[in-house]
């Protein structure tokens, strides 16, 4: 820890200039503090973020899914409205496919693309949709955070949604009875934070104001 505090200090020290030669390296120590050096020292009004776009979009087409989680969660962090239209096409490929690493922090980058490009939202409600479908709690959690988010944001694609609903209440039914969950369970409890999120995406969201969806639900 204080190896990685120590250098947090030197980046700050040399700067942005000296940040983002670290995250150009090839070594993905020296890439990880790199990055935690970017999103220590620059936010979206830094003008210097257009250098740094190229690199995370190499990044993001890494064939290691642990370069493109760096990247992923520097883009959560950073991210313009330039940078997200730029880069969006890099982060739905990750939420369609991929890991479950990658597949959930791409879902919880593409909150801060949509606050800073709001209308890259309409492209990507099939991709979060099909995050319901994965088998991983986790993704799913992060797939009805960012249906959430999205149906705030925009509330013109809850209809859209709101097609989605007999899947979310079969899928709320499945993670209530199931018992093939072992890693889930907690001194014979079932702690449910994916189903909480599907709850309060239901009642906050999709059902409201909508006889039909909730009687489906």
């Amino acid at each position: 820890m204080s190896c990685r505090l120590s250098d947090l200090i030197t980046e700050h020290a040399l700067g942005a200039d000296g940040v983002r030669q670290d995250e150009r390296i090839p070594s993905f120590h020296e890439k990880r503090v790199g990055y935690l050096g970017l999103m220590l020292l620059l936010d979206e009004s830094a003008s210097v973020l257009t250098l740094v776009t190229h690199q995370l979009s190499r990044d993001l087409q890494d064939e290691s899914p642990f370069v493109n989680s760096l990247a992923l969660a520097t883009l959560a962090n950073i991210a313009s409205a330039d940078m997200a239209r730029d880069l969006h096409r890099h982060v739905e490929r990750h939420l369609a496919s991929g890991p479950p690493l990658t597949r959930k922090k791409a879902a919880l980058t593409c909150i801060r693309l949509f606050k800073s490009a709001p209308e890259l939202i309409d492209d990507f409600i099939p991709r979060v949709v099909g995050l319901l479908t994965d088998r991983t709690h986790a993704t799913i959690m992060t797939g009805t955070t960012l249906m959430w988010h999205m149906a705030r944001m925009k509330p013109a694609v809850i209809p859209r949604f709101s097609k989605a609903v007999p899947h979310l209440a079969k899928l709320l039914r499945k993670l209530v009875v199931s018992t093939n969950v072992p890693n889930h369970h907690r001194a014979g409890l079932r702690p449910l934070p994916a189903g909480a999120g599907l709850l309060s995406l239901l009642r906050a969201w999709l059902g409201r104001d909508n006889s039909v969806a909730s009687e489906q639900a």
